[in-house]
Protein backbone atom coordinates (compact mmCIF):
# COMPACT_ATOMS: atom_id res chain seq x y z
CA UNK A 1 0.00 0.00 0.00
CA UNK A 2 1.30 3.44 -0.94
CA UNK A 3 2.55 5.33 2.13
CA UNK A 4 1.31 8.91 1.79
CA UNK A 5 3.57 10.04 4.63
CA UNK A 6 6.61 9.66 2.40
CA UNK A 7 5.01 10.73 -0.86
CA UNK A 8 6.03 13.80 -2.83
CA UNK A 9 3.15 15.16 -4.87
CA UNK A 10 2.94 17.81 -7.57
CA UNK A 11 0.76 20.79 -6.66
CA UNK A 12 -1.82 19.88 -9.29
CA UNK A 13 -2.34 16.48 -7.70
CA UNK A 14 -2.78 17.95 -4.23
CA UNK A 15 -5.50 20.22 -5.56
CA UNK A 16 -7.24 17.28 -7.21
CA UNK A 17 -7.11 15.21 -4.02
CA UNK A 18 -8.61 18.08 -2.06
CA UNK A 19 -11.30 18.35 -4.72
CA UNK A 20 -12.32 14.76 -4.10
CA UNK A 21 -12.78 15.67 -0.45
CA UNK A 22 -9.80 13.73 0.87
CA UNK A 23 -7.99 15.25 3.81
CA UNK A 24 -4.21 14.93 3.72
CA UNK A 25 -2.47 15.21 7.12
CA UNK A 26 -0.45 18.40 7.49
CA UNK A 27 2.57 16.34 8.54
CA UNK A 28 2.99 15.04 5.00
CA UNK A 29 5.97 16.52 3.15
CA UNK A 30 4.67 17.86 -0.17
CA UNK A 31 6.86 18.99 -3.04
CA UNK A 32 5.01 21.47 -5.24
CA UNK A 33 7.58 21.40 -8.03
CA UNK A 34 6.87 18.68 -10.60
CA UNK A 35 10.57 18.35 -11.28
CA UNK A 36 11.16 17.24 -7.68
CA UNK A 37 8.51 14.55 -7.70
CA UNK A 38 10.21 11.25 -8.47
CA UNK A 39 7.13 9.42 -9.69
CA UNK A 40 3.60 10.70 -9.64
CA UNK A 41 1.08 8.18 -8.28
CA UNK A 42 -1.65 6.64 -10.34
CA UNK A 43 -5.27 7.00 -9.23
CA UNK A 44 -8.00 4.36 -9.35
CA UNK A 45 -11.40 5.89 -8.53
CA UNK A 46 -14.10 3.26 -8.00
CA UNK A 47 -17.68 4.59 -8.07
CA UNK A 48 -20.56 2.31 -7.02
CA UNK A 49 -24.11 3.34 -7.87
CA UNK A 50 -26.57 3.38 -4.95
CA UNK A 51 -24.21 1.72 -2.49
CA UNK A 52 -25.15 2.48 1.10
CA UNK A 53 -23.02 1.22 4.01
CA UNK A 54 -24.36 -2.33 3.88
CA UNK A 55 -20.77 -3.52 4.05
CA UNK A 56 -18.90 -5.63 6.57
CA UNK A 57 -16.39 -2.82 7.15
CA UNK A 58 -19.25 -0.57 8.26
CA UNK A 59 -20.47 -3.08 10.82
CA UNK A 60 -23.08 -4.94 8.76
CA UNK A 61 -22.78 -8.53 9.95
CA UNK A 62 -24.97 -9.90 7.15
CA UNK A 63 -23.22 -8.31 4.16
CA UNK A 64 -20.73 -10.55 2.33
CA UNK A 65 -18.19 -8.02 1.05
CA UNK A 66 -14.70 -9.50 1.60
CA UNK A 67 -12.91 -7.38 -1.01
CA UNK A 68 -14.22 -4.00 0.09
CA UNK A 69 -13.59 -5.04 3.70
CA UNK A 70 -10.01 -5.95 2.82
CA UNK A 71 -9.50 -2.55 1.18
CA UNK A 72 -10.96 -0.81 4.22
CA UNK A 73 -8.47 -2.51 6.54
CA UNK A 74 -5.59 -0.73 4.79
CA UNK A 75 -7.41 2.54 4.12
CA UNK A 76 -9.00 5.51 5.82
CA UNK A 77 -12.71 4.77 6.20
CA UNK A 78 -14.98 7.80 6.41
CA UNK A 79 -17.94 7.59 8.80
CA UNK A 80 -19.67 10.86 7.94
CA UNK A 81 -19.57 11.16 4.15
CA UNK A 82 -22.99 11.95 2.67
CA UNK A 83 -24.28 12.36 -0.86
CA UNK A 84 -24.84 15.98 -1.92
CA UNK A 85 -28.25 15.21 -3.38
CA UNK A 86 -30.32 12.04 -3.67
CA UNK A 87 -30.32 12.34 -7.47
CA UNK A 88 -27.69 10.72 -9.66
CA UNK A 89 -26.44 13.50 -11.93
CA UNK A 90 -26.22 16.34 -9.35
CA UNK A 91 -24.45 14.07 -6.85
CA UNK A 92 -21.90 12.95 -9.46
CA UNK A 93 -21.41 16.55 -10.57
CA UNK A 94 -20.55 17.54 -7.00
CA UNK A 95 -17.63 15.10 -6.91
CA UNK A 96 -16.41 15.40 -10.49
CA UNK A 97 -16.85 19.16 -10.93
CA UNK A 98 -16.30 20.25 -7.33
CA UNK A 99 -19.48 22.32 -7.19
CA UNK A 100 -22.58 21.67 -5.12
CA UNK A 101 -25.97 21.37 -6.84
CA UNK A 102 -26.83 24.78 -5.37
CA UNK A 103 -23.76 26.30 -7.02
CA UNK A 104 -24.48 24.80 -10.43
CA UNK A 105 -28.22 25.33 -10.13
CA UNK A 106 -28.78 21.80 -11.45
CA UNK A 107 -30.99 19.36 -9.56
CA UNK A 108 -32.27 17.01 -12.27
CA UNK A 109 -30.95 14.16 -14.39
CA UNK A 110 -31.24 15.73 -17.83
CA UNK A 111 -29.29 18.98 -17.48
CA UNK A 112 -25.58 18.76 -18.25
CA UNK A 113 -23.33 20.46 -15.72
CA UNK A 114 -21.79 22.70 -18.40
CA UNK A 115 -25.11 24.46 -18.78
CA UNK A 116 -24.59 25.62 -15.23
CA UNK A 117 -20.88 26.41 -15.67
CA UNK A 118 -19.57 26.16 -19.22
CA UNK A 119 -15.93 26.72 -18.26
CA UNK A 120 -15.88 24.21 -15.41
CA UNK A 121 -12.73 22.10 -15.14
CA UNK A 122 -13.60 18.61 -14.01
CA UNK A 123 -11.40 16.50 -11.77
CA UNK A 124 -10.36 14.09 -14.58
CA UNK A 125 -9.85 17.07 -16.91
CA UNK A 126 -7.49 18.56 -14.33
CA UNK A 127 -5.49 15.34 -14.17
CA UNK A 128 -5.41 15.17 -17.97
CA UNK A 129 -4.10 18.75 -18.22
CA UNK A 130 -1.25 17.79 -15.91
CA UNK A 131 0.05 14.86 -17.90
CA UNK A 132 -2.21 12.02 -16.76
CA UNK A 133 -3.91 9.52 -19.03
CA UNK A 134 -7.59 9.59 -18.04
CA UNK A 135 -10.25 7.02 -18.82
CA UNK A 136 -13.86 6.39 -17.84
CA UNK A 137 -15.19 2.85 -17.68
CA UNK A 138 -18.84 2.24 -16.83
CA UNK A 139 -20.95 4.91 -15.17
CA UNK A 140 -19.00 7.98 -14.06
CA UNK A 141 -20.83 11.05 -15.36
CA UNK A 142 -24.59 10.53 -15.64
CA UNK A 143 -25.35 9.61 -19.24
CA UNK A 144 -28.98 9.27 -20.28
CA UNK A 145 -32.26 11.11 -19.76
CA UNK A 146 -30.94 13.65 -22.28
CA UNK A 147 -27.60 14.07 -20.49
CA UNK A 148 -24.24 13.14 -22.00
CA UNK A 149 -20.64 12.32 -21.18
CA UNK A 150 -17.92 14.98 -20.93
CA UNK A 151 -15.56 14.06 -23.74
CA UNK A 152 -12.99 16.72 -22.88
CA UNK A 153 -12.38 15.06 -19.50
CA UNK A 154 -11.03 11.85 -20.98
CA UNK A 155 -7.99 10.89 -23.04
CA UNK A 156 -9.91 8.18 -24.89
CA UNK A 157 -13.52 7.30 -25.60
CA UNK A 158 -15.39 6.12 -22.50
CA UNK A 159 -16.09 2.41 -22.19
CA UNK A 160 -19.76 1.43 -22.10
CA UNK A 161 -20.68 -2.21 -21.42
CA UNK A 162 -23.03 -4.19 -23.64
CA UNK A 163 -24.40 -6.45 -20.93
CA UNK A 164 -28.04 -6.57 -19.92
CA UNK A 165 -29.84 -6.32 -16.61
CA UNK A 166 -32.03 -9.38 -17.04
CA UNK A 167 -31.05 -12.90 -18.03
CA UNK A 168 -34.41 -14.70 -17.66
CA UNK A 169 -36.58 -14.64 -20.83
CA UNK A 170 -39.71 -13.55 -18.98
CA UNK A 171 -37.98 -10.45 -17.69
CA UNK A 172 -36.23 -9.72 -20.97
CA UNK A 173 -39.51 -9.83 -22.87
CA UNK A 174 -41.32 -7.62 -20.39
CA UNK A 175 -38.43 -5.16 -20.16
CA UNK A 176 -38.48 -4.71 -23.95
CA UNK A 177 -42.24 -4.21 -24.23
CA UNK A 178 -43.32 -1.18 -26.24
CA UNK A 179 -45.68 0.15 -23.56
CA UNK A 180 -42.74 1.03 -21.29
CA UNK A 181 -43.59 -1.56 -18.64
CA UNK A 182 -40.64 -2.44 -16.43
CA UNK A 183 -39.80 -6.03 -15.58
CA UNK A 184 -39.19 -7.36 -12.07
CA UNK A 185 -37.39 -5.27 -9.45
CA UNK A 186 -35.04 -8.20 -8.78
CA UNK A 187 -33.80 -11.34 -10.49
CA UNK A 188 -31.77 -14.40 -9.54
CA UNK A 189 -30.53 -16.18 -12.66
CA UNK A 190 -28.18 -19.14 -12.98
CA UNK A 191 -26.25 -17.34 -15.70
CA UNK A 192 -22.56 -16.67 -16.51
CA UNK A 193 -21.16 -13.55 -14.89
CA UNK A 194 -19.76 -12.23 -18.15
CA UNK A 195 -23.31 -11.53 -19.38
CA UNK A 196 -23.67 -8.80 -16.76
CA UNK A 197 -22.52 -5.23 -17.37
CA UNK A 198 -20.49 -4.93 -14.17
CA UNK A 199 -18.40 -7.99 -15.07
CA UNK A 200 -17.70 -6.38 -18.46
CA UNK A 201 -16.75 -3.07 -16.81
CA UNK A 202 -14.29 -4.82 -14.49
CA UNK A 203 -12.88 -6.83 -17.40
CA UNK A 204 -12.32 -3.69 -19.51
CA UNK A 205 -10.68 -1.95 -16.54
CA UNK A 206 -8.33 -4.90 -16.02
CA UNK A 207 -7.36 -4.76 -19.70
CA UNK A 208 -6.66 -1.04 -19.36
CA UNK A 209 -4.53 -1.64 -16.25
CA UNK A 210 -2.55 -4.25 -18.18
CA UNK A 211 -1.83 -1.73 -20.91
CA UNK A 212 -0.89 1.00 -18.44
CA UNK A 213 1.51 -1.34 -16.62
CA UNK A 214 3.75 -1.16 -19.70
CA UNK A 215 3.96 2.64 -19.58
CA UNK A 216 5.75 5.07 -17.25
CA UNK A 217 3.10 7.75 -17.71
CA UNK A 218 0.73 8.33 -14.74
CA UNK A 219 -2.93 7.49 -15.16
CA UNK A 220 -6.34 8.26 -13.65
CA UNK A 221 -8.88 5.47 -14.15
CA UNK A 222 -12.49 6.04 -13.11
CA UNK A 223 -14.40 2.74 -12.88
CA UNK A 224 -18.14 3.05 -12.32
CA UNK A 225 -20.15 -0.03 -11.35
CA UNK A 226 -23.91 -0.05 -11.98
CA UNK A 227 -25.06 -2.27 -9.14
CA UNK A 228 -26.57 -2.30 -6.56
CA UNK A 229 -28.83 0.21 -8.31
CA UNK A 230 -32.31 -1.08 -9.19
CA UNK A 231 -33.18 -3.55 -10.55
CA UNK A 232 -31.44 -5.82 -8.06
CA UNK A 233 -30.05 -8.47 -10.38
CA UNK A 234 -27.10 -10.79 -9.84
CA UNK A 235 -26.11 -14.37 -10.68
CA UNK A 236 -27.78 -16.96 -8.47
CA UNK A 237 -24.61 -17.87 -6.58
CA UNK A 238 -24.58 -14.41 -4.98
CA UNK A 239 -28.18 -14.83 -3.87
CA UNK A 240 -27.15 -18.15 -2.38
CA UNK A 241 -24.76 -16.36 0.00
CA UNK A 242 -27.76 -15.21 2.05
CA UNK A 243 -30.54 -16.92 3.97
CA UNK A 244 -33.68 -14.91 3.29
CA UNK A 245 -35.28 -16.10 6.52
CA UNK A 246 -32.47 -14.36 8.42
CA UNK A 247 -33.09 -10.98 6.78
CA UNK A 248 -34.57 -8.51 9.24
CA UNK A 249 -37.08 -5.89 8.16
CA UNK A 250 -37.07 -2.35 9.46
CA UNK A 251 -38.78 -2.32 12.84
CA UNK A 252 -40.08 1.20 12.23
CA UNK A 253 -41.72 1.91 8.87
CA UNK A 254 -43.19 5.36 8.96
CA UNK A 255 -42.46 9.06 9.26
CA UNK A 256 -40.04 10.25 11.94
CA UNK A 257 -41.55 12.20 14.80
CA UNK A 258 -42.55 15.77 13.78
CA UNK A 259 -41.54 15.21 10.15
CA UNK A 260 -43.78 16.81 7.49
CA UNK A 261 -45.77 14.47 5.26
CA UNK A 262 -43.82 15.78 2.28
CA UNK A 263 -40.68 14.14 3.68
CA UNK A 264 -42.10 10.68 2.92
CA UNK A 265 -41.24 9.95 -0.69
CA UNK A 266 -43.61 8.04 -2.94
CA UNK A 267 -41.14 5.31 -3.92
CA UNK A 268 -42.06 6.01 -7.53
CA UNK A 269 -38.95 4.41 -9.03
CA UNK A 270 -39.40 1.19 -7.08
CA UNK A 271 -43.16 0.98 -7.67
CA UNK A 272 -42.69 1.22 -11.44
CA UNK A 273 -41.49 -2.39 -11.51
CA UNK A 274 -44.01 -5.05 -12.44
CA UNK A 275 -43.79 -7.13 -9.25
CA UNK A 276 -44.09 -4.20 -6.81
CA UNK A 277 -47.52 -2.86 -5.72
CA UNK A 278 -48.21 0.50 -7.34
CA UNK A 279 -49.57 1.83 -4.06
CA UNK A 280 -50.18 0.84 -0.48
CA UNK A 281 -47.98 -1.24 1.84
CA UNK A 282 -45.37 -3.53 0.36
CA UNK A 283 -45.81 -7.06 1.75
CA UNK A 284 -43.15 -8.33 4.14
CA UNK A 285 -42.27 -11.18 1.76
CA UNK A 286 -41.56 -8.71 -1.05
CA UNK A 287 -39.55 -6.51 1.31
CA UNK A 288 -37.33 -9.48 2.15
CA UNK A 289 -36.84 -10.32 -1.51
CA UNK A 290 -35.86 -6.74 -2.24
CA UNK A 291 -33.30 -6.68 0.56
CA UNK A 292 -32.07 -10.11 -0.49
CA UNK A 293 -31.63 -8.85 -4.06
CA UNK A 294 -29.85 -5.71 -2.89
CA UNK A 295 -27.38 -7.72 -0.79
CA UNK A 296 -26.77 -10.14 -3.67
CA UNK A 297 -26.06 -7.22 -6.01
CA UNK A 298 -23.67 -5.70 -3.45
CA UNK A 299 -21.77 -9.00 -3.17
CA UNK A 300 -21.63 -9.35 -6.95
CA UNK A 301 -20.11 -5.87 -7.27
CA UNK A 302 -17.73 -6.62 -4.41
CA UNK A 303 -16.43 -9.58 -6.41
CA UNK A 304 -15.80 -7.35 -9.44
CA UNK A 305 -13.87 -4.95 -7.19
CA UNK A 306 -11.84 -7.95 -6.02
CA UNK A 307 -10.99 -8.84 -9.61
CA UNK A 308 -9.90 -5.24 -10.21
CA UNK A 309 -7.77 -4.95 -7.06
CA UNK A 310 -6.30 -8.38 -7.66
CA UNK A 311 -5.16 -7.31 -11.13
CA UNK A 312 -3.68 -4.13 -9.66
CA UNK A 313 -1.49 -6.24 -7.39
CA UNK A 314 -0.58 -8.88 -9.97
CA UNK A 315 0.53 -6.19 -12.44
CA UNK A 316 2.77 -4.59 -9.84
CA UNK A 317 0.79 -1.34 -9.80
CA UNK A 318 -0.56 -1.30 -6.25
CA UNK A 319 2.51 0.30 -4.64
CA UNK A 320 2.17 3.45 -6.73
CA UNK A 321 -1.62 3.68 -7.01
CA UNK A 322 -4.04 5.57 -4.79
CA UNK A 323 -7.38 3.76 -4.64
CA UNK A 324 -10.52 5.69 -3.75
CA UNK A 325 -13.84 3.87 -3.32
CA UNK A 326 -17.00 5.96 -3.33
CA UNK A 327 -20.63 4.95 -2.89
CA UNK A 328 -22.82 7.38 -4.82
CA UNK A 329 -26.38 8.67 -4.92
CA UNK A 330 -27.64 6.50 -2.10
CA UNK A 331 -30.15 9.12 -1.07
CA UNK A 332 -33.09 8.35 1.18
CA UNK A 333 -33.88 4.92 -0.16
CA UNK A 334 -37.09 3.08 0.51
CA UNK A 335 -37.11 1.54 3.98
CA UNK A 336 -38.04 -1.77 2.40
CA UNK A 337 -34.80 -1.73 0.40
CA UNK A 338 -32.45 -0.47 3.08
CA UNK A 339 -33.44 -2.99 5.71
CA UNK A 340 -33.38 -2.88 9.46
CA UNK A 341 -30.19 -0.88 9.72
CA UNK A 342 -31.85 2.14 8.13
CA UNK A 343 -34.84 2.77 10.33
CA UNK A 344 -34.94 1.26 13.78
CA UNK A 345 -36.29 4.29 15.60
CA UNK A 346 -38.52 7.23 14.80
CA UNK A 347 -35.60 9.66 14.99
CA UNK A 348 -33.54 9.95 11.80
CA UNK A 349 -34.16 7.04 9.40
CA UNK A 350 -32.33 8.88 6.64
CA UNK A 351 -28.98 8.98 8.43
CA UNK A 352 -27.62 5.67 7.09
CA UNK A 353 -29.49 5.65 3.79
CA UNK A 354 -27.91 8.96 2.76
CA UNK A 355 -24.46 7.95 4.02
CA UNK A 356 -22.04 7.32 1.18
CA UNK A 357 -19.22 4.81 1.75
CA UNK A 358 -15.84 6.44 1.15
CA UNK A 359 -12.31 5.14 1.65
CA UNK A 360 -8.83 6.21 0.63
CA UNK A 361 -5.28 4.99 1.36
CA UNK A 362 -4.24 5.29 4.98
CA UNK A 363 -1.80 8.16 5.53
Amino acid sequence: MLDLRHLYLPASFVVALAWVGLLIPSSIALAFDDSIATKRPNVLLICIDDLKPRLGCYGDSMAKTPWVDRLARTAVRFENAYCNQAVCSPSRNALLVGLRPQSLGIYDLATNFRKGKADAITMPEHFKANGYFTQSLGKIFHVGHGNNDDRVSWSVESFKPKGRNYQLPENQNLNNSKDGTKAAAYESADAPEELYSDWQIADAAIQSLSQKSKSEDPWFLAVGFLKPHLPFVAPKKYWDLYDRDQIELASFQGLPADAPAYALQSSGELRAYSNIPSQGPIPDSVQRELIHGYLAAVSFTDHQIGRLLGALEQLGLSENTIVVLWGITVGILEITVCGASTATTNKRPESRSSSAPLAKPRG
